[in-house]
Order: C-alpha cells, then structure tokens, then sequence
C-alpha cells in the first residue's frame, strides 16, 4: 500500500530474497517484477502462485523483499514473510503383507515395509521380533532390532533376515516382526509380519 494517495505513477519493484519453500514451481511460482500504482491508486497486489502438492512436509516459508521505489520513498514494513501451511497428513508406514514365506535355504529373505504416499519429511519406524515359532541367538535365524529410514521422496525399505540353513528335519517355524515408534508417519494396518 501507499500511506496516501499520489499525483503520479508509483512503482515499486519487489522479489524473493529468502525463505524455505523452493522455486520454479515445486512449492510456488513467483518471479522478480514491479507493482506500478496508477494516479489516486493505493494498494496492489504481489500474486504468488503456490504449487499445491500431496508431500507431508513442515510449513514452509516465502521471503519477499520491497526495493528500487519511484515517486515514492520505502515506508517500514519493506519485508513480507508468507507462510505455506501444510495440509497434508502424514503417511501411514505398514508392512506390504502380513505373511511371506521361503525354504531355509534362501539366506536372506526380505520383508518389504512401505509408506502409502511419498513424504517429503525423512520417516522413520522401529522394528523388533515380537514372537513366532523359530529360535533366535542364531540358531534358525538373526534379526536385532533396528529403525528402518525413508529419506524423502522414498516409499519402499526392506528388512533383512538372516536364515540359517541347519540339516535338522524338523517343522516349519516361524518369525514374527512387529512396526513401532514410527516418526513423520502414522503405522498403517499391517504392523506385524510373520516369516
């Protein structure tokens, strides 16, 4: 705004100087420009156009600084911070199934965990064996505890078993590994896969 209205044409130039969010139509479109107020004109209008995806993400932050007046002098407020709220919800973290199985000879079987969107926050999910029919201490298998990372924009991670292939003639066993403590996510439905 102007504080009074002007004989003559005002212009003002304005641009980004700052912020979090990012340019060029990932999270808005604005580029450098200048507001002309015409004779008796008093307000105008910077119009950012803001790229409304579906990422979880924090609040992100457009910097627009005022400059370069004509007919006019910079008043206090030359500095405009706007704030991209986010409103997307956090993506649920779960196995892709709740039972897989494989003879005691696959070494290394893998027991997929997903996010049902991408984030663009880093996510992680703990993960422990909660039960089943096997024996740890690496008698039939190894799997320590662990936390599996999604760095943003990733939907996919696997956890790894580690079989050990004995000559004993014995039963099918099972694992059973459990979701937990997810962080940037919410766990989905299938937060326990057994093996």
């Amino acid at each position: 705004t102007l504080s009074a209205a002007s004989s003559q044409t005002v212009t003002v130039n304005y641009s980004v100087t700052g912020g979090t969010a990012t340019s060029g139509g990932t999270d808005y479109t604005l580029a450098a420009g200048t507001l002309t107020f015409a004779p008796g004109d008093t307000s105008e209008n910077i119009v950012i156009t803001v790229n409304n995806d579906s990422l979880y993400e924090n609040n992100e932050t457009i910097i627009i600084d005022l400059s370069g007046p004509t007919n006019s002098t910079l008043g206090g407020n030359t500095t405009h911070t706007y704030t991209i709220t986010n409103d997307d919800s956090a993506p649920t973290v779960a196995f892709t199934s709740t039972t897989s199985n494989g003879l005691e000879s696959v070494a290394a079987p893998t027991l997929a965990v997903t996010l049902a969107t991408a984030s663009g926050l880093s996510t992680t999910v703990d993960y422990t064996v909660t039960g089943g029919t096997a024996t740890d201490a690496g008698t039939d298998f190894t799997l320590a505890a662990g936390t599996l990372t999604f760095n943003a924009g990733v939907t996919t991670q696997n956890i790894t078993l580690a079989i050990v292939n004995d000559t004993i003639n014995e039963t099918n066993e099972t694992v059973q590994v459990t979701l937990s403590n997810p962080t940037n996510s919410t766990l989905g439905t299938n937060t326990v896969h057994t093996y």
